[in-house]
């Protein structure tokens, strides 16, 4: 099976910053787990698309955050 990989960056911009984000085709993001710290995150609306249309709705991506794979 291919895998699947979406790019994200941490982001600083919170609560009433988040607007522009999204007028610049940006998607705000938390990412949480079990072990792991809350982080925030921030990825490309269109890649996020691609990737959408490529896994479908059940299938696991892998996430990129900087030089992480996650």
């Amino acid at each position: 099976m291919e895998t699947i990989v979406l790019q994200a960056q941490l982001r600083t911009a919170v609560k009433n910053q988040i607007k522009p984000l999204r007028k610049n085709r940006q998607v705000p993001g938390v990412l949480y787990g079990h072990g792991i710290p809350s982080r925030n995150i921030v990825f490309n609306a269109l890649e996020f698309g691609k990737v959408y249309k490529k896994a479908g709705a059940s299938n696991l991506i892998d996430l990129q955050l900087g030089e992480e794979n996650l």
